[in-house]
């Protein structure tokens, strides 16, 4: 349920939106006073910002 509730919204052509809809994924994220954070969007997010500018350079070179 995690996972299939992870979608994608464009905000414009350089922002795009990762949304869980699941109700508990803040609890996993942040974690709570009973239970430690198990954070599964931060790390997708930081992987995607250091690897978006290299796989928008590569779309360009498929333009040529």
């Amino acid at each position: 349920r995690l996972r299939a509730g992870i979608i994608t919204h464009k905000v414009s052509n350089t922002h795009w939106l990762l949304v869980s809809n699941a109700p508990y994924s803040i609890y996993l994220e942040l974690g709570t006073v009973n239970m430690a954070a198990r954070p599964f969007m931060r790390p997708t997010a930081y992987h995607l910002k250091k690897i978006a500018p290299e796989v928008i350079k590569n779309s360009f070179k498929d333009l040529r």
